[in-house]
């Protein structure tokens, strides 16, 4: 019986995978291609080369884009599915028919894909194949064949050595693809004396005054390239390239410039002995001109390297450029894009613990309180992400007096985000500051929080109060916080009133059992008696903290008194959870929801 069934069941896998991948639904056919793995397992090495590739080529070129990029990079992975490195070549003509394709996101999925067969191709049998390729699409009437054969020219030289790249004559090919294409940082992958030759001279000159746009993107990747090979050629080479390229025309090539400058400089830095020199007097200065440029996507991209350039080159601090650099940064600060002033917000802060205590104080500190300033939140946000760090580099006193007014001012700011982002930091900032000097500047701040018309304010700052009281301590909560809490338990205002509860929920975590039930232990008694439901029910909630936190020790009278008349409330709700408290031991307060809000408002 069982044989008879098994001889009517026996589906053929090719079969089935043709069904799915003519299939109407298009994540049906997509869920398809991300089996093949699977399904070439299942048919063995033979029958996928020899069934499965076959009908791949002949009916799914004209499939949706993210079909054939699926397919694309499953069939980069399908190496050993086809017999291993030494049958990969039999992947290639369908890859190779993906990579002429007009869409640019298949194109380059199909030539990550061929880099892949390329690498495992074993030499010795099959280079043919290789060199092969490479001609058929440099040779393709179609400029989409081209760009993928520019894109595969360094990976098959890589694969080649340089002696079997030369007897391919790859750099002629070069040549004849740089009239008409546009080639990737082909110069990576050459050797020094072929860099070295007049042709391949031609060709980066060539292309680096090239017509199209797209082309001279790639011009500061060649530059860094040909500094790299050829130092000593620096000077008559490639610095005019450069200096084109900050100039040019195009904000793209400039962008790309300014997104490279600090590649530049390592490699005119280390290429020769004069090479810090030469980074001084022109690559800098060339720099700056970027941070000044028309287009704001330049300037962006240029405030944002500029850390990691100071970082490279910390002496740049004593160079003549510097005061000049300086002056640039000013003129940022009121700069008319956002996204310039926010990069710029970062950038200062990063360059506080390059610049040093006397640097910072001078020409950073100025830059940083007219951001903090700035009439953009996304920009004084930026600055509050990281203002700790100021105080770390500056010192305390020079913190409370230059940047500390600023901060406060921000506690007050009209965007809630903002004030938040303030909260965010109190317990950083108070750890710099001492109680004393806290309690002086920022302590009407943190309290004006806790009745925030904004809800994010209030749960906030009752969140931060845990680790405030750690870092001020306990004596600072006493005298200080609570007060506050007393007074904001009768405030008509029932949200003000529950803010009272989360705050005595947090301090529960950290105070002892006799603060617990002299000061917190009213409050949450007093609040049950609330007229609001919502107000009753958080202070169910807390009790049941409250129950948590004094264990192992007998249950103090008033938590279980409150509760148990918590039970009989009117509100279904508070009767539910006071209920569950006690009979689970406070267990169920964990599952309390953030806003404080009940199942019933």
């Amino acid at each position: 019986m069982s044989v008879s069934h098994s001889q009517q069941f026996n589906p053929n896998p090719v079969s089935i995978l043709i069904q799915e991948l003519r299939h109407e639904d298009l994540q049906a056919r997509l869920h398809s291609v991300r089996s093949l793995s699977t399904i070439c397992v299942a048919l063995g090495p033979d029958r996928t080369r020899n069934e499965l590739i076959p009908f791949i080529q002949g009916e799914m070129l004209d499939d949706d884009d993210e079909v054939l990029i699926a397919l694309s990079e499953q069939l980069g992975k399908a190496i050993d599915a086809v017999g291993g490195p030494e049958h990969a070549c039999c992947i290639i003509p369908i890859v190779e028919d993906f990579a002429c394709l007009e869409e640019t996101a298949v194109r380059d999925k199909a030539v990550e894909s061929l880099r892949k067969i390329i690498g495992a191709i074993p030499l010795e049998t099959q280079a043919s194949h290789i060199t092969k390729l490479l001609d058929r699409l440099q040779n393709a009437e179609w400029f989409t064949a081209k760009m993928s054969a520019c894109a595969l020219l360094p990976a098959v030289w890589q694969k080649l050595g340089d002696e079997l790249a030369m007897e391919a004559n790859l750099v002629e090919t070069l040549e004849t693809l740089s009239n008409d294409s546009a080639p990737m940082s082909f110069l990576e992958v050459l050797p020094k004396d072929q860099v070295a030759t007049q042709s391949v001279v031609e060709v980066f000159r060539k292309l680096s005054v090239d017509d199209h746009d797209s082309v001279r993107l790639f011009v500061m990747r060649n530059c860094i390239s040909m500094t790299r090979k050829l130092p000593e050629e620096f000077d008559t080479l490639v610095r005019p390239v450069v200096e084109a390229a900050t100039m040019d025309k195009a904000w793209r090539v400039r962008y790309m410039a300014a997104d490279n400058f600090k590649e530049l400089a390592d490699a005119v830095a280390e290429g020769s002995a004069d090479g810090i020199d030469q980074v001084r007097e022109f690559v800098i200065p060339k720099y700056i001109t970027l941070l000044e440029d028309q287009e704001h996507e330049v300037r962006t991209v240029a405030t944002a390297k500029l850390v990691d350039i100071f970082r490279r080159f910390p002496e740049w601090k004593g160079w003549p450029t510097f005061r000049s650099t300086i002056e640039t940064l000013n003129k940022l600060v009121t700069d008319q894009t956002s996204l310039v002033r926010g990069a710029l917000a970062t950038t200062v802060l990063e360059l506080a613990p390059i610049f040093e205590q006397d640097l910072t104080l001078e020409h950073l500190m100025p830059i940083i309180i007219a951001l903090l300033r700035d009439q953009v939140p996304e920009v004084r946000l930026r600055v509050l992400a990281s203002v700790d760090k100021i105080a770390n580099v500056v010192g305390v006193e020079n913190f409370h007096e230059a940047l500390l007014p600023a901060v406060v001012e921000l506690a007050g700011d009209k965007q809630w985000r903002v004030r938040q982002a303030v909260l965010d930091h109190i317990p950083i900032l108070a750890q710099h500051l001492g109680v004393d000097i806290f309690e002086k500047e920022m302590g009407e701040v943190y309290r004006k929080a806790l009745q925030d018309p904004v809800f994010s304010i209030r749960d906030a700052a009752s969140q931060r109060l845990k680790k405030l009281t750690e870092v001020l301590g306990q004596s600072w909560a006493e005298s200080h916080v609570l007060p506050d809490l007393l007074k904001q338990k009768d405030s008509p205002n029932y949200l003000h009133r529950m803010t009272v509860l989360f705050c005595v929920k947090t301090l529960c975590e950290i105070f002892p059992r006799e603060l617990i039930e002299e000061h917190l232990l009213p409050l949450a008694v007093s609040a049950a008696h609330d007229r609001v439901p919502n107000v009753r029910y958080n202070a169910c909630k807390t009790l049941g903290k409250m129950r948590a936190a004094l264990k192992p020790e007998p249950v103090n009278a008033a938590v279980q008194e409150t509760l148990q008349r918590l039970a009989e409330d009117e509100d279904p709700d508070v009767r539910y959870l006071a209920a569950d408290t006690l009979k689970e031991g406070g267990s169920s307060s964990s599952g309390a929801t953030t806003n404080g809000v009940g199942p019933a408002a």
